[in-house]
């Protein structure tokens, strides 16, 4: 699970978050299932985007309220 908190002016929609795997995968080929578990997270539409063997990341469709709390949790599957 993550939580986002927003801050300032001028947040925007795309890519708020990129995590990065302690350990190498074998390609990008996996799957991130994200489930919004805030009323903020729903709002925002969370998806994933950005995939590679080291990183993923978060991206929103809406941009999130300064302030606002996004709590999040994810399951990869496939290409370990």
């Amino acid at each position: 699970q993550i939580t986002i908190t927003p801050n300032g002016s001028g947040i925007s929609n795309g890519s708020i978050v990129r995590i990065t795997f302690a350990t190498t995968r074998g390609g990008a080929n996996y799957s991130v299932q994200l489930q919004a578990h805030s009323a903020a997270a729903a709002d925002a539409v969370v998806h994933p985007t950005a995939r590679t063997a080291t990183t993923f990341e978060i991206a929103v469709r809406s941009a999130p309220s300064a302030g606002s709390t996004l709590t999040i949790t994810w399951l990869i599957a496939g290409d370990q």
